[in-house]
This record gives C-alpha cells, structure tokens and sequence, in this order.
C-alpha cells in the first residue's frame, strides 16, 4: 500500500469519526447546510457582491467582491442549517431513552460521514488533477500508482448523472479548458 493511499484512508476515516461524534441528525444538517449553502450562494452572490462595490475597497476589486459573497452566502446558510441541526438533535437526545437509538444515530452519522468523504475526495481528485500546474505533476505520478484514488474517481463518475446543472455546467466548463485532462 502506498503513502498516498494510506494518506487517503486515514481522510476517510476522519470523516466516518466525525459523522460517529456527531450523530446522523447533525452530519445530515451539515451536509445539508453545505448544498444549499451552495445553491443558494450560486444564485445571490452577485446581488451580494454589487452591494459590496459601494465599499471603496471593493470598487476596483469585483472578482475578490464576488468571492467573498459566495463565502459568507454560503457560510450563513450553512450555520443557519447547523443550527437547525442542533436543535433536532437536542431533541432527538430527548428519546435517547429508547434503546439502541443513540447508537443507531451515531452508526447512521458514520456511515453518512464516510460517504461524503468519499465523494468529496473524489471531487477532490477530479479538481486536482483537471488543472495544469506544478503541484499536479508532482501528486498526479503519486495518484496514478494509487489503488483507492482510482476507485474515487469512478465513484464520481458513477454519480455525475445526479449533480445539480450547476455541477454539470460547472464540468463542462472544465473540460472546454485547453489544459484540462482525464486524471488516469
């Protein structure tokens, strides 16, 4: 097994840890958070970031003007969404009485976890290694000896029929690049 691999695995195992701690209740809102967080911050941050030009600063700074409120957009839903999370699941504790719920829970927020570490290391992966430049030579000879990389990217490409349009347009738009690539 190589490093990379080892490294890959101990990620997805981080996120399989996270989603145990937290329970389903509160990976599902952060997942939930971070998607709509996205969807919404998609269709506002232009808004957002034309309020921010009458800011000096960000006059003459559009591009940094429009990152910045996809960000905040984005991380405002996704607290907001956290929170909601939270308090169903102080509720949820409330029923903690009946057995093998907590731990049903916390098997559930694992598993959640460990699939959205896959799919996002995979993503990852796709990121990576779709752009020229000297950091992806460096990894891409690493992640082409991999075992589990590959295994990522097939994943990815088994779900792409399900990403939103934004996704999609988004992956057309990589691909219409001069340096984009087939990563293996």
């Amino acid at each position: 097994m190589l490093i990379v691999d080892i490294i890959l695995l101990i990620i997805i195992l981080g996120f399989f840890i996270r989603g145990w701690q937290q329970g389903l209740i509160r990976t599902l809102a952060g997942l939930i958070g971070i998607i709509l967080g996205i969807i919404i911050a998609s269709h506002l941050y232009i808004q957002l970031a034309d309020w921010l030009t009458v800011i000096p600063f960000f006059e003459h700074h559009e591009s940094l003007s429009k990152i910045i409120s996809f960000i905040a957009i984005l991380f405002v839903v996704n607290g907001i969404i956290g929170v909601g999370g939270w308090l169903i699941e102080k509720t949820f504790n409330i029923l903690s009485f009946v057995p093998f719920l907590k731990t049903i829970n916390k098997l559930a927020g694992g598993v959640l976890g460990l699939i959205s570490g896959i799919i996002l290391l995979g993503i990852a992966i796709v990121i990576i290694t779709a752009i020229e430049n000297p950091l992806t030579y460096y990894l891409l000879g690493y992640l082409q000896e991999s075992y589990i990389a590959p295994w990522l990217v097939t994943i990815i490409g088994l779900l792409s029929p399900l990403w939103p349009e934004v996704i999609k347009k988004t992956t057309k738009i990589i691909q219409s690049l001069p340096y984009y690539k087939i990563p293996f």
